[in-house]
Order: C-alpha cells, then structure tokens, then sequence
C-alpha cells in the first residue's frame, strides 16, 4: 500500500480537508501498513557477487559463501534518500567471507556464520550503523601481507621467532674427548594487544626461518647451527630467533642461548658433556634441543639427551623430541591452547664403531633443532636439526 497522506484543507476551518474520521482512517492505515513491515522484512539470498540496486533497500542480503566469497556492492547516488538502510548477513560456516562494498572500498568483511552489518546513506555516501562481528583470526607460516579489516576496533598479535640450530657432533680420533653437539635454543614469544588504528591498511609479515643444523663432519669438529631468524609485523612486533647450539669438539658444546621474550620464557639449548649424560633441552614456551651423544678419552658412551617441551603455559605441551633416536620436537597441534614446539632430540654417538645420529628437527613453530652425535674420525658425524620456523597469529576485534 502508497502511503496516504491527510488532506488538512488550504486554510484552517475552510472546510476543503479530509473529515476527522477519514483522517484517521488513513492514520490507522498508515500505522498498520509500518507493523505488519516489522516482521516481514525481505529476505535475499545470495551465492554470488551482486551488485545492489537503489530499488532493494530496506532488505535483508544473506550472502551464502560456500561456493566461494560473495560481494555486495552497495549503489550510487542515483535514486537515493537519506536514510537509506541495507542489512547484511553471513549465512554459511565456511571460510569464504562475505564482503559489504562501497565503490573501491570494503565497509565490512563478515567472515564467521551470523556476522552481519547495517549500513546507511547519509545522502553523501554510505556510513556504518551498527554491526555484530565474531572475532577473527588470522596466522601467518610463511611471509606475507597483513591488511585491516574495515570495522576493527583493536588486536591481539602473537609472534614466534624461529628456533636456533642444533649443532653437529665432532668426528675425532679414538681415544679422545668428541662431544656431541649443543641443541638449539628456542624462539622468543611475544604478545601484545594493539588499537586497530596502530596497524596500517596493511603491513608486512617475515616470518623467521628455523635455524639451519650444524652440517656432518668427517675428522674434524662439529659445525655451530644456525640462528633462528626473526618474525616481524611491520614495525611493530620483533621476535627473535634462538641461538644455534655449538658443534662438537674436544670439550664440551654449549646449547644455544634463549632470547628474551613478553609471554614466557623460551627454552635454552642442552649443553654436551665429556663426563656423563647430558641434561634435557629445557622447556619453555618454544622448548630448547638436546645434545647430541658424546665419546670420552677412555671411549666411554655419553648418552644423548631429549629436547625440552614446548607450550609449558598449556595442559597439553608441545612433546619434546627423544634424545638417542634424533626424535623430532612435537608441534603446537591446537593453536587455540598451544603456541610453540618442542625441542627436538640429540643424536647419539657413533658407538666408537660408526657414523654418528643425527639431532632431531625443532617443532614448529620455533623449537629448538637437536645436537648431532660424535664418532671416530673415520666416520660422519652426526648432523644438527633444523630449527623449527616462526609464526605471526592476529586475533582481531570489532567491538
């Protein structure tokens, strides 16, 4: 129904205007028509790009992304008024996001089921009104391009620099000190919670290598692995790298160092010893490597030790690699409860009869790699593990 507007006459008393009953009937009229509109507002369905007419406005889009992400872009000046309002809404559980767009310009990104978003002319141009947005995640493994949602208020960033190295076990002559090499050190942590206005639209993610093991040595000494690199947001956020543990020689290798960080502490690399076992890895929130099996001057066995766990802040820690086997460091598997790896295991000797074992890789994200083992000079020996790579997790909100 037209809207129906009370004719109030050309002059008060001059008796040209409706009568009071038909006035009132158009009133109750008038009325009726605005209820009956408040629960049956339009419903449209989309499962594509769509480009919105001045002449569906005051409707609800439903955009249906499983098949892929659907836009809708809103329309020009043409046929507007002031006040002009279209509601949005994310029907579907996928992972395709529904975006809302003015010309060249994202208004909103509805990216989990029910998000939605209202938005109005303010004769001008197309304003937001009012939105409900669930919290949106985003993790980086590998470099990249960070942008901003339109809508964010603030974020949460957590950074892992990559883990140190495990260095490789010293090949010498029987009868002889040979030690096993150091275990890399885990990667730093840090977490931080920003305005959304501190990210720029978009920002540059470098994501730290793992440090590369200590590389095999035939009569000769071990090889000191290499530091983790660092993960970056922009300026914003730096995670370092842990230290690389140090190759195997006639005394003992350090383990690598454990840089500093703001949510917990990373684990330090094992140190090997000529006199005995060589402790664990230590744990942390990224674990540290084991050290590598080592051989004294009577060629007594020195066993190899385990990598440090990862996640201690978690129920459920990031297994630590087993030492002896070169056992890779477990992953974070839940990154809603766990954030970084576990240290990955030392190589054992070469048994005063062969090639040394290798150190086991660091869990990703930044483990710490193990320390190869030693052997005799006529055999290799044991090469470092990798360190495990960094990872950048954003958590964004739209309050």
């Amino acid at each position: 129904m037209a809207r129906q507007t009370i004719n109030v006459g050309a002059a008060a008393n001059d008796g040209t205007g409706d009568t009071e009953r038909a006035a009132w009937i158009k009133a109750n009229a008038n009325f009726d028509e605005l209820y009956a509109g408040r629960n049956s507002l339009s419903v449209v369905v989309k499962t594509a790009n769509h480009a919105v007419a001045a002449a569906e406005l005051g409707r609800l889009f439903v955009g249906d992304a499983a098949s892929g992400g659907v836009i809708f872009t809103l329309p020009g000046g043409s046929g507007l008024s002031a006040g002009d309002q279209l509601h949005v809404r994310k029907g579907d559980a996928s992972a395709n996001r529904v975006t809302l767009r003015d010309g060249s310009t994202d208004i909103a990104w509805l990216s989990a089921q029910h998000d939605w978003a209202a938005v109005y002319w303010t004769g001008a141009g197309w304003v937001p009104l009012r939105w409900g947005i669930a919290p949106l995640r985003a993790s980086f493994v590998s470099s990249g391009t960070s942008s901003r949602p339109p809508l964010a208020t603030a974020f949460d960033v957590l950074a892992v620099g990559g883990g140190g190295g495990g260095g490789s076990g010293c090949s010498g002559a029987t009868a002889t000190v040979r030690t096993g090499g150091g275990g890399g050190a885990g990667g730093a942590v840090h977490a931080l919670t920003l305005p959304a206005a501190a990210h720029g639209a978009a920002e540059s993610v470098t994501i730290g290598a793992g440090g590369g093991g200590g590389a095999s040595r035939t009569g000769s000494g071990g090889v000191t692995g290499g530091t983790g690199g660092t993960t970056l947001l922009g300026t914003l956020v730096s995670a370092a790298g842990g230290a690389g543990g140090v190759g195997g020689y006639t005394a003992g290798a350090a383990g690598g160092a454990a840089p500093s960080g703001t949510f917990g502490a990373a684990g330090a690399g094992s140190a090997s010893i000529p006199a005995g076992a060589a402790a664990q890895g230590a744990a942390g929130i990224t674990g540290g490597g084991g050290a590598g099996g080592s051989l004294d001057a009577a060629n007594a066995i020195r066993a190899a030790s385990s990598g440090g766990a990862g996640s201690t802040h978690s129920g459920t820690n990031s297994a630590s690699g087993t030492g002896g086997t070169g056992g890779a460091g477990g992953g974070a598997a839940n990154p809603l409860v766990q954030i970084g790896g576990g240290g990955g295991g030392g190589g054992a000797s070469g048994q005063n009869s062969g090639a040394g074992t290798a150190g086991g890789a660091g869990g990703d994200p930044g483990g710490g790699g193990g320390g190869g083992g030693a052997c005799d000079s006529g055999f290799a020996s044991g090469a470092g593990g990798n360190g495990g790579r960094g990872e950048l997790r954003l958590t964004w909100y739209f309050g």
